[in-house]
């Protein structure tokens, strides 16, 4: 691995001796303790004073990446995820409820409401055409073979093209000036190549995330004690 490259830090670089403990939680082993040091499933865990933290509203994905890489605290770094996606929904747009009572209805974007986090949505019931508003994380995108898309994340960011091919876990795209098909996986890295909404998700709450002034590195924690003034952090360990 290149000197100064971000990765999650591999047990295999500690020694293997007295000096290292398992760290347990539920009777499993979820990360290792060393010379005053923790690691949670590769991730190292940092002390900050909280009036040298600043809040991001939704970390870029690509920012987390190793975050979810480790599958520590899987559930909160989904809401990241879809925060993450739900920013580039705008009119036209085609989602599926996933929650309430209209659970499964696919309908179409009318309108993005910036301040409340809601969209207004258009869906046919009974032969006749209806309105409804309702919170955008309790929707998803829903893409079909054709669209044309523009990868917002990942390896292949920025590259525009259409969808020739769906599967449970991949999109086929096809790039619209070459006309090679690249392979990417189902998840919230692709977004319609026009202008983009930029929402804040008001109603996600993080617990700490921060951007440490001159280090261009943004950090991500999730689920730790407040312990004000200093607060816990976890970070990708530079190795």
């Amino acid at each position: 691995m290149p000197q100064y490259s971000v990765a999650l830090f591999d047990r295999s670089r500690l020694p293997h001796d007295e000096s290292v403990s398992d760290i347990l939680r539920e009777e499993q082993v979820v990360g290792w303790s060393y010379k005053g040091e923790q690691y949670y499933k590769g991730l190292l865990l940092k002390h900050f004073r909280s009036d040298h933290l600043e809040l991001v509203d939704c970390p870029h994905i690509d920012d987390i990446r190793l975050h979810l890489q480790s599958g520590w605290d899987s559930p909160f770094l989904e809401k990241a995820k879809v925060a993450f996606s739900l920013q580039f929904l705008r009119a036209g747009d085609a989602v599926r409820v996933i929650r309430g009572d209209l659970c499964t209805c696919v309908a179409t974007v009318i309108s993005v409401d910036q301040i409340y986090c809601s969209a207004t949505l258009e869906f046919v019931s009974d032969g006749e055409t209806q309105q409804t508003q309702i919170r955008l994380e309790d929707v998803e995108r829903v893409f079909h073979v054709g669209d044309t898309v523009r990868v917002v994340a990942g390896l292949h960011l920025g590259l525009e093209g259409y969808i020739v091919e769906m599967s449970e876990e991949m999109f086929h795209v096809c790039q619209g000036v070459s006309g090679e098909q690249v392979s990417l996986q189902h998840n919230v890295n692709l977004s319609n190549p026009n202008k983009l909404n930029r929402l804040k998700f008001r109603n996600i709450t993080w617990t700490i995330a921060v951007l440490i002034t001159g280090s261009h590195q943004r950090y991500l924690s999730s689920q730790v004690p407040k312990l004000p003034p200093m607060m816990m952090i976890f970070k990708s360990a530079t190795i």
